[in-house]
């Protein structure tokens, strides 16, 4: 017996080339589809935590089908949603594609700017604010727009997520469509900056009201919570939950009774639910539109957007957390024998990948340590407003601070007669002597000071026309002081490290532990499909994928 088993396994190794190989024989010269899968907030020790709990289709299929980077991070500073997005789509930092964050200042309209606001479109399908948006902001090509550009606009390039700016910037210019959740109405919605969205779809797909269907439901553990080892007890004192709730189950319909279609939505993309409600959508898509059924490759990018929600409202260490991963481990497992039945896994390039981590909240790690604390922003630029006004005179100096960057009143600088970098120096010094911060410096400074460490990641996230003149830096550990349990907007490997993996079409398996850069995805990709990358990208093509 025992011979017979080391045959087998020497014959597995000597045909598993060869098995390889037809499989690729089978596979088309170009895939049919590309499905991009973009999870919000997804740190890269999540899996190897859940590892035990994963079942076959989902996750563990990636990792034993596919081909695992264990290594990929992002080479920037400021790491939001909408910053990732945009990079993911385009293979470039925000010094290029322009979306610096979630929200900037805007110096003209002396108004905080959404990434993808637009009052020149307007809503498809919902309430009247929530489709007036477009990809107007971003500043560079995405992936999805080569490859309309290079099929005459033949290929198909769509995007999912509940909410607009991960649905608008994944999709890019020319995209066929993008669709996102109106929480006033509970209905899939678009903007008409897309000229060619599939209008019956959409409107026969609303008419089923899936999403508001969920707000009914009980939110249990796929688990036994005692199983959970890894997390924080199901009762602790870091978690905020809803509205102060912070155990399971989480009975939606007793939760929600009375409360408005709003309030349910806004409860719902805070439940596994949210990644379901999205999973449904793709999978309707690929059912009733011809995504992969031509000769023209197609693009879907969905954007799972619960995980999001719940660790800012639980926190990466808790027990709802690895619960919504083993929720959407079966939406996985759902979507991919979708695709399996519509279009074939060997005709289909999946990458799957995340959008940034989340810090540990310093409440759990100790604040004591000075390894971790909580950086009162609040009280800081307070302060910073009344040392300016003591040094030049009453005035307001400081326009707007958000997202760690301080914009000061350029005009009011300029009458006065000082130096505009005086000012701002003055500014970044004071800001310096704060507990918490590892950096403060003027954007002047960030252009003159030698490349190197976490300089390059700020270099990589400013933006010359919406960044700020006074660039925050926090120490390792620390996050600013919100309502949120945690942040997820540093340069440090908690938040920049994320899974990155590849699976399908001529995909080999394997495991790659090189550092890789989440710019080289949308390089690779386009070098996979012989067209040229997205014009300002800046990532390498990573050889070991190609066939």
């Amino acid at each position: 017996m025992h011979r017979a088993l080391t045959i087998a396994f020497l014959l597995l190794i000597y045909l598993s080339p060869a098995l390889q190989a037809q499989t690729f024989a089978t596979a088309p010269e170009k895939p049919k589809l590309i499905l991009y899968i973009i999870v919000e907030q997804m740190r890269q020790d999540y899996l190897p935590r859940f590892q035990d709990k994963l079942g076959a289709g989902g996750f563990r299929r990636l990792q034993e089908q596919g081909f695992w980077c264990r290594d990929a991070r992002y080479t920037s500073a400021l790491n939001q949603s909408a910053p990732a997005h945009a990079t993911l789509a385009t293979g470039v930092y925000p010094s290029f594609h322009g979306i610096v964050s979630d929200y900037w200042y805007n110096r003209t309209s002396r108004k905080w700017e959404d990434a993808v606001a637009d009052e020149k479109e307007s809503t498809v399908g919902g309430s009247y604010e929530a489709g007036r948006v477009s990809p107007r902001q971003l500043t560079a090509t995405t992936l999805g727009d080569e490859l309309r550009l290079n099929t005459r606009k033949l290929s198909l390039i769509y995007s999912i997520a509940w909410d607009a700016a991960p649905a608008v910037l994944s999709a890019g210019h020319h995209a066929n469509g993008a669709f996102w959740i109106d929480e006033q109405t509970g209905n899939w919605v678009t903007s008409t900056f897309y000229k060619e969205i599939p209008l019956a779809f959409l409107q026969s797909y609303n008419l089923r009201q899936i999403p508001a269907s969920h707000a009914s439901r009980t939110w249990m553990t796929r688990f036994p919570t005692h199983t959970y080892a890894t997390c924080w007890p199901d009762l602790n004192a870091y978690e905020k939950g809803f509205g102060g709730r912070t155990t399971f189950p989480y009975n939606l319909q007793e939760m929600l009774r009375n409360k408005s279609l709003t309030d349910k939505m806004g409860t719902l993309r805070a439940t596994p639910f949210a990644n379901t409600i999205i999973k449904d959508m793709a999978v309707a898509l690929l059912e009733r539109e011809p995504l992969g059924k031509d000769g023209y490759t197609d693009m879907l990018t969905i954007t799972f957007s619960g995980t999001e929600h719940i660790g800012r409202l639980f926190g990466p260490q808790s027990i709802e957390m690895e619960d919504a991963f083993l929720w959407l481990d079966q939406d996985l497992e759902q979507l991919f024998a979708s695709v399996d039945a519509q279009v074939g896994m060997e005709n289909t390039l999946v990458v799957l990948t995340a959008t940034h981590g989340m810090a540990t909240p310093p409440a759990y790690t100790g604040e004591d340590s000075n390894a971790a604390g909580y950086f009162n922003t609040n009280s800081a630029i307070s302060l910073l407003r009344s040392y300016l006004n003591a040094l030049y005179g009453e005035g307001d100096w400081l326009t707007g601070y958000r997202n760690r960057q301080g914009y000061l009143n350029r005009e009011l600088i300029e009458k006065s007669g000082k130096s505009f970098e005086a000012v701002a120096q003055t500014a970044a010094a004071f800001l310096s002597e704060f507990s918490g911060v590892s950096s403060a410096i003027t954007s002047k400074q960030l252009a003159e000071y030698p490349a190197g460490g976490l300089l390059i990641q700020q270099r990589n996230s400013f933006h010359p026309l919406r960044s700020g003149d006074i660039l925050v830096t926090l120490a390792p550990g620390w996050t600013e002081k919100t309502e949120r349990v945690s942040e997820s907007d540093s340069p440090y490997p908690y938040d920049v490290r994320v899974p990155l993996f590849w699976m399908g079409w001529k995909i080999p398996r394997g495991t790659h532990g090189e550092p890789v850069d989440l710019t080289d995805v949308a390089t690779t990709v386009a070098e996979m499909l012989h067209i040229q990358a997205p014009g300002a990208a800046s990532g390498k093509i990573l050889l070991p994928l190609l066939p």
